[in-house]
């Protein structure tokens, strides 16, 4: 009877403690995609940018 009791009450702290480990873990995970979110941004402003000056030297270019 012991031995079954002392099971239940370890797989009890063991079920307890997975609880709490997963919400810090979501919120690792959405702060993580929360700044891949932001990278990706400043990624699609550099493109932008880029382009926008491969566009102004083409122009240049063809006027000489």
């Amino acid at each position: 009877m012991r031995k079954i009791t002392f099971i239940l009450a370890v797989t009890a702290l063991l079920a307890a403690s997975c609880t709490g480990s997963k919400k810090q873990e979501d919120a690792a995970i959405a702060k993580e995609v929360t700044m891949n979110d932001s990278i990706s941004q400043e990624v699609e402003k550099a493109n932008a940018e880029i382009q926008e000056s491969i566009n102004k030297a083409d122009s240049l270019v063809n006027n000489l």
